[in-house]
């Protein structure tokens, strides 16, 4: 019969929360690797999931010295604090701004830290029974500075997400919700740690709630991508529940190494946990060849995918370049204008097929654009000339402005061309017969800013959030064009992004037009 229930309820809370944390540290990772913000989420719940395990071996072991060894891994703690707040300015692309304050966190954490570890009884005491517990946090001296800077933290944080919700737009308000509630649920939850450590009997079993909290951040962050959310979600929760399986072998292993020790006193002390170890990396290796061949799955099929595409288009760039050998230039009837579109037609699937390349290729570092600098008032030229034929037949009033002196950007102008004429054809497609369609070029605080503007069918506030989503479209985008995939402004907004640029879309709603607006570093 089981003496103990409150530590079974404890430990297995615990470890709950341990692979949900991960989890969903790893389902933010994956989304996209290369953000910081990203990047910042997935240090933060790795730190959060380090004080989770020392937590419960801190608190199952019955040595008070061994149990406070363990409980100084808990200082990663002071690192969530760091990583949290590194994430939020991240989110609001506040950080480059704001770096001072980051590198400022980060020094005292760094500083408290070593501190704590040149001086451990300032941290924490010989671990004592509380409570239920078998050992518990005795905080020594000076651990109240770690409970200061904990809660310093978590008020910037808030403070920062309440100011930026302020004078946020609707769609991001939305987002910054979560956040705000996230942290001012979590952290109060997480401290009630302390709380106990300092003496003060409040059951700490509240503070497993403390990694919930990871959940709205999570979904916060994730929840404009609904297409991905399922594949990336399946995949981070299976890469922790090996995490934590591995982890529960290799404590299992450990756990008999102490009975075979005492039963058995001829075994080595060193056969056991050698031969976990040895099991762990082989199960290891082995999870991440498995992982490694599906991604290599993929990779063929896109690069087969794409090379059949590649084949038929080059035969029907031949067969037009021939027909137009054949027409003269000077030709009046419809016959030259339909071998210009064919050949328009062809280069568009043409950029596409690398596009779709180009989309499988945006996390492998090898890959790079070719960035040069260049006038962005051509490129938007360009892209608006390949829509002529389709502007003449909607009898679309087009027009083009590009502001005087324009400064040059540094840009990949093949992708941005491409990225450029997506967003134009759109309007296009989506702005009725005798509509207007504006394309303007201006400066606006050291970026090259291009906004579309179209009297089209809008986007209401509920699918604005979307729009940018991959295989997304709202319902009017499908009864006005059917053939649509929901791919090409995901592609664009991917494209403007490796252009350390920013694209964001404004609607009043349903038909009242829309307004894309592309902004990019000059030069």
């Amino acid at each position: 019969m089981i003496e103990n229930i409150p530590l079974l309820v404890t430990n297995i809370s615990y470890g709950v929360t341990f692979i949900i944390t991960v989890g969903f540290g790893l389902a933010v990772y994956l989304k996209s690797s290369r953000k910081t913000a990203h990047i910042m989420f997935l240090f933060l719940s790795l730190a959060i999931g380090i004080f989770q395990i020392c937590h419960v071996f801190g608190i199952n072991v019955v040595d008070g010295e061994s149990s406070r060894s363990i409980f100084t891994g808990s200082l990663s703690v002071i690192f969530v604090i760091c990583f949290t707040i590194h994430w939020v300015l991240a989110v609001l692309e506040k950080d480059s701004e704001k770096i001072k304050t980051i590198v400022g966190f980060y020094t005292v954490a760094v500083g408290l830290v070593v501190f704590y570890l040149i001086n451990p009884s300032a941290f924490l005491l010989n671990s004592v029974p509380k409570l239920y517990l078998p050992n518990y946090y005795e905080a020594g001296n000076y651990y109240w500075l770690m409970f200061v800077f904990f809660t310093v933290g978590a008020l910037y944080a808030f403070y920062t997400l309440a100011h930026a919700y302020r004078i946020a737009d609707p769609a991001h308000k939305n987002k910054l919700r979560y956040f705000m509630a996230a942290i001012a649920i979590g952290f109060p939850l997480g401290s009630t740690a302390f709380f106990l450590a300092l003496n003060i009997n409040i059951d700490p079993i509240y503070s497993t709630l403390f990694s919930i909290y990871i959940i709205p951040l999570a979904y916060g962050t994730l929840r404009y991508d609904v297409m991905d959310i399922k594949v990336v979600t399946k995949k981070a929760v299976s890469y922790a529940l090996i995490i934590a399986g591995i982890g529960f072998f290799i404590a299992g292993i450990n756990w008999a190494d102490t009975l075979i020790q005492s039963v058995y006193t001829w075994v080595p002390i060193w056969a056991i946990p050698l031969t976990s170890s040895i099991l762990a990396v082989f199960i290891g290796g082995f999870v991440w060849e498995k992982m490694r061949d599906i991604d290599i799955l993929k990779y063929e099929f896109v690069t087969v995918v794409t090379h059949k595409f590649r084949t038929p288009l080059t035969r029907i760039k031949w067969a037009s370049e021939m027909l137009k050998k054949l027409i003269p230039v000077e030709s009046a009837d419809q016959s030259r204008l339909a071998v210009d579109e064919i050949d328009n037609a062809n280069g568009l699937l043409v950029e596409l097929t690398d596009m779709l390349v180009s989309l499988r290729q945006v996390d492998d570092i090898n890959y790079l654009y070719s960035f040069e600098e260049s006038d962005m008032c051509k490129i938007v030229e360009k892209a608006a000339r390949n829509m002529n034929k389709h502007i003449l037949d909607k009898k679309i009033d087009f027009s083009l402005v590009c502001a005087d002196n324009i400064p040059s950007v540094m840009l990949d102008a093949r992708r941005m061309q491409f990225a450029l004429q997506i967003v134009i054809e759109n309007a296009v497609i989506y702005t009725p017969e005798e509509g207007r369609v504006s394309v303007s070029v201006t400066q606006e605080n050291g970026k090259v800013v291009v906004s579309i503007i179209d009297t089209g069918i809008g986007i209401s506030k509920e699918d604005i959030d979307h729009i940018f989503t991959k295989f997304f479209r709202s319902k009017e985008a499908k009864t006005t064009d059917t053939e649509g995939m929901g791919i090409g402004l995901f592609m664009a907004h991917q494209i403007i992004e490796r252009h350390d640029g920013d694209m964001s879309v404004s609607s009043d709603g349903i038909g009242h037009g829309s307004m894309f607006k592309i902004e990019v570093p000059k030069a």
